[in-house]
């Protein structure tokens, strides 16, 4: 069953609130307020994480590695968001994160609504340094969203996200395609 979870932490706002997320694992306990001393407020890490160093801070603050959104997305599925020419855009920064997830314990093949693993999100969002290190670290290239795309297909399509026709883009759309083939050949 899920729930509500308790409150999140915002690296964007530096403040405890409530969240739109929920989290399949946390229990049907009421809210407390993050101030009060009968409980320790569960946080949940979001798009917002940017750094390696960020995401290890909220993890130790006891962020759910495996929390999900309502539309089953979990924190590995927002790391890999990201596009190419954009100014908040940062591989380097980008693969530390999704390195430091899996090492933490998220799963590179975890499936949210419509089948959509962090690998297809990558390939969507033409992030080859986010490709790359979900490949490295055991993402399956060959499994297929609900509509039975692979990344594979994903990466030779248009993806219709804003940018992906930009020069920046298609010079990562080449390298995707490069990744892809090299893993499953």
């Amino acid at each position: 069953m899920t729930t509500r979870p308790l409150w999140t932490f915002s690296t964007r706002h530096r403040r405890w609130r409530r969240p739109g997320w929920r989290d399949v694992t946390s229990s049907s306990s009421p809210s407390v307020s993050p101030r009060s001393t009968k409980a320790t407020p569960r946080c949940r890490l979001r798009g917002s994480v940017t750094t390696p160093e960020m995401a290890r801070d909220l993890i130790t603050r006891g962020a759910g590695i495996r929390a999900r959104n309502r539309r089953g997305a979990e924190p590995l599925h927002a790391a890999v968001i990201g596009a190419p020419g954009s100014a908040s855009w940062n591989p380097a920064c980008q693969r530390g994160v999704i390195l430091y997830l899996i090492e933490a314990g998220a799963d590179p093949n975890a499936a949210a609504a419509g089948g959509v693993t962090p690998l297809h999100r990558a390939v969507r969002n033409r992030c080859s340094a986010a490709v790359e290190a979900l490949l490295r670290a055991g993402a399956d290239p060959r499994l297929r969203n609900d509509r039975g795309s692979t990344a594979f297909d994903l990466a030779h399509w248009t993806t219709g996200r804003g940018g992906t026709g930009s020069a920046a883009a298609k010079a990562e759309q080449r390298i995707i395609i490069e990744l892809l083939e090299n893993s499953t050949a």
